[in-house]
């Protein structure tokens, strides 16, 4: 490999400090990259004030939401500059990226002087939403241009996975690569490699997809509320659906790119499709631009917390009315998408007819420009929708899930043409146009080797070299009665002759989310607390077997990580966690304590912090400080269980897997990754790693509870949150029983308790909040609205 492909990634220069620039500066320093953040120079600053726009940029990451950081203290490797004085930074840069406004001859401009400025090895790269690549390649001169290309980042940067890279006519492989190695390994993306074509992959098709809905939607007469229900989730895209993701986005900027890509599309036709209707432009020319304004398809009203909705027609909002058609309804109960795709789809009904017709004209479409746009890579293109637009299936994952041949026949009979691959692909009996899965991580997924044993709320793979895995995929990633035994059959399993067992979903989106509430809240209406008290013991009983079996046993969490599930993790041997991790105990947000485990798991933590050398006093009592270790004499638990308290109390959630560590959550010998496609395959490095180091399980668990004193002192802090009307009378019920459990139930500050005692409080605590219909109203309502209740 050359000496670029080769190169570590330690310093970035970020030309352009606007909402992108800004948040690829704060991603870059997420993974522990120095950036310099060039801006323009503010003209009547002097000094460090010169770089006023640029340090303002690094201010304003604070406070974005969501946040750009993985803790605010990364923004601290982000160096401030301007375009006038600091342009020498770059020759020290590993990677120059220009994020500038998107216009081409400004673009040009600032490449001119910063390709001059560069480093002779330096990777260059233009991040641009579909302006020409090569236009702006010819302002660089020509030793430079071989090391530059484009690199679509995705908005919001840090969250979303896509990257788009974007040879020019000179790029040199080697950069390419370099690229791809450093956006996939350093910063955790998904890339996908398009040609220099207009809006590249992603927008070209997924702008089709926004103008065919539009076009779809005049023809059958729905309203945008219908349309809403029939284009989200529904059909595997984002709960935003159409118009929910306009406002957003904002009209004005639909327009702006639809009239860019309409300049320089050359086939009339082509440019017909992504016409926009004509109410969408009367709506900007009006102001009703979307979310930042105010309002666009959607407003809401003033005082109700109502979501009102336009009509196209007169431009005055109104109530939404619900969409009702057979096939929705029908369609909402299945969980398969393929299978409700080809339910809706085959439906004589205007909710059916509609998703055919806006579902084959973007088929259609893909297949026609797969080799325009990918260079005929399909599965760069499914993944490119996947990873840009949240599509649960791309394109042309899409034909398959409808059945090639069938889909193939039906658009024939309705008199459109099929492009000749689709079309000989059917004909030669394939089920998919293309090998493999364009999900990466589906190598990953059931990565390697034999399946051991498959049910639906989970799968137990072999991984090689003597490490399995355990797939958790049960019904909304909440845990029920079938995965509790099916762990249970794991640790047996593993136990007759496994090296260790890796614990993970396949999704990056969310590990495990909690209890089966349904079932939960059934049981405690109905009185039935024998029945949740023998749940609780069998989650509390498989947990433990996980945590004292003769194997290392790690877990491999990502995205929603909550309750059960964070317990799940906590009881594993290591944690090996992606990047992008929102984990906590959030058991208060349903009016309940954990009870999988977590409270001793969380307290054992807190303890590693606390010297061991050192009796323990109420600092109050022995007038010390309370900043958890006072004199040398003695050591005060209270602030320790206070942030336990206030991480579970409160349901605080990590923003990051960087935020989880510093909660608490895990701990500093768990390991982070970037990219979410590698943390299995982490995983089974760390369990080969604890076997081959002759790993022993760890000793049964006692702890020192805090005590009764401290519990008084939390009690007081509950009681000044409820006056200040932060919190609830059931807030603070809740959060005194969780108060309970931690300190020990009663115990005296400092006594010994067992693992055994630690759950049979959790279990006593869990079971009485069960009973409150204060917690039964909160779990019904979180069912019904996915928010909590604050009664």
């Amino acid at each position: 490999m050359s000496r670029a492909a080769a190169t570590p990634l330690r310093r970035a220069a970020v030309l352009g400090a606007g909402v992108m620039g800004a948040q690829i500066a704060a991603h870059l320093a997420n993974v522990g990259v120095a950036v310099d953040l060039l801006d323009v120079v503010d003209p009547a600053g002097s000094g460090r004030e010169r770089s006023r726009p640029a340090r303002l940029a690094v201010e304003r990451l604070a406070a974005m939401n969501p946040p750009p950081l993985f803790l605010p203290r990364c923004a601290e490797r982000i160096r401030p500059g301007n375009f006038d004085d600091d342009m020498g930074r770059l020759a020290d840069a590993d990677w120059v990226i220009e994020a500038i406004v998107e216009d081409a001859a400004t673009k040009r401009d600032l490449w001119r002087r910063a390709a001059a400025a560069a480093g002779g090895s330096a990777l260059l790269s233009t991040n641009t939403s579909g302006l020409s690549v090569a236009d702006i390649a010819a302002a660089l001169p020509a030793s430079a241009r071989p090391r530059f290309l484009g690199t679509h980042f995705f908005n919001p940067p840090r969250y979303l996975r896509l990257v788009e890279v974007v040879p020019a006519p000179d790029t040199d492989p080697a950069y390419l690569e370099q690229a791809r190695r450093w956006l996939e390994r350093d910063l955790g993306k998904g890339v996908v490699v398009a040609r220099d074509t207009p809006n590249f992959i992603a927008n070209r098709l997924g702008g089709f997809a926004l103008h065919a809905t539009l076009a779809a939607m005049e023809e059958f007469g729905l309203r945008p509320e219908e349309v809403d229900a029939l284009t989200g989730t529904l059909i595997g895209h984002p709960r935003s659906a159409t118009f929910r993701t306009l406002d957003v986005v904002g009209l004005d900027t639909a327009v702006r790119v639809a009239d860019h890509l309409a300049a320089r599309l050359e086939d009339p036709r082509e440019r017909a499709a992504f016409a926009l209707p004509d109410f969408v432009r009367r709506m900007v020319e009006r102001g009703m631009v979307g979310d930042k304004a105010g309002g666009g398809f959607y407003r809401r009203v003033e005082g109700s917390g109502e979501r009102w909705v336009v009509d196209p027609a007169t431009l005055t909002y109104r109530p939404p009315a619900p969409a009702r058609y057979p096939s929705l309804e029908r369609a909402r109960a299945v969980a398969d998408l393929g299978e409700r795709l080809r339910l809706l789809t085959r439906a004589d009904d205007v909710a059916g007819r509609f998703v055919w017709t806006i579902l084959k004209r973007i088929l259609l479409y893909s297949a026609e420009r797969a080799e325009e746009v990918a260079g005929g890579d399909l599965a760069a293109v499914d993944r490119a929708m996947r990873w840009g637009y949240g599509w649960r299936l791309g394109p042309f994952e899409t034909w398959a899930a409808l059945g090639l041949a069938e889909t193939v026949a039906r658009v024939e009979a309705e008199g459109e043409e099929v492009p000749a691959f689709v079309r000989a692909a059917a004909a030669a009996g394939r089920q998919r146009l293309y090998e493999g899965d364009a999900e990466p991580a589906a190598a990953v997924h059931l990565f390697g080797r034999d399946v051991v044993w498959r049910a639906p709320a989970a799968t137990l793979t072999d991984l090689g070299e003597g490490v399995a895995c355990l797939w958790v995929t049960p019904a909304k990633a909440a845990i029920g009665p079938e995965l509790i035994e099916l762990i249970h059959r794991t640790a047996r399993e593993v136990e007759r002759g496994w090296r260790g067992l890796v614990l993970a979903a396949p999704e990056a989106e969310r590990m495990l989310v909690g209890a089966n509430l349904m079932l939960l809240l059934a049981a405690a209406q109905a009185g039935d607390f024998a029945a949740i008290e023998q749940n609780v013991t069998a989650l509390q009983t498989a947990y433990r077997e996980l945590k004292y079996l003769p194997r290392p046993v790690v877990a491999a969490p990502a995205g929603l990580t909550l309750g059960g599930g964070a317990e799940l993790c906590l009881h594993a041997d290591r944690v090996v966690a992606a990047a992008e991790l929102y984990m906590g105990q959030v058991e208060a947000g349903a009016g309940l304590v954990p009870a999988g485990g977590g409270t001793k798991e969380l307290w054992a933590r807190a303890l590693a912090a606390l010297p061991e050398d050192l009796p323990w006093a109420p600092a109050l009592a022995a007038s010390a400080p309370t900043a958890g270790v006072g004199s040398a004499a003695f050591v005060d638990p209270a602030p320790f269980a206070l942030r336990v308290m206030q991480t579970v109390a409160l349901a605080r959630v990590s923003r990051s897997a960087a935020e989880a560590q510093a909660m608490g959550l895990l701990t500093a010998r768990d390991e982070v990754v970037l990219n979410p496609d590698d943390r299995v395959a982490a995983a089974r490095r760390a369990v080969i790693a604890l076997d081959e180091a002759g790993y022993h399980p760890p000793d049964p668990l006692v702890l020192p509870a805090p005590g009764r004193e401290v519990e008084g002192l939390l009690s007081v802090a509950v009681d000044a949150l409820v006056r200040s009307g932060r919190a609830s009378e059931h807030d603070a019920r809740v959060a005194r029983a969780f108060a309970h459990v931690l300190c020990g139930g009663g115990a005296a500050m400092g006594t010994p308790l067992e693992e055994e005692r630690w759950l049979e409080l959790e279990r006593e605590a869990f079971l009485r909040l069960c009973g409150d219909p204060r917690t039964q109203a909160r779990m019904e309502h979180l069912l019904r609205t996915g928010r909590p209740l604050r009664n």
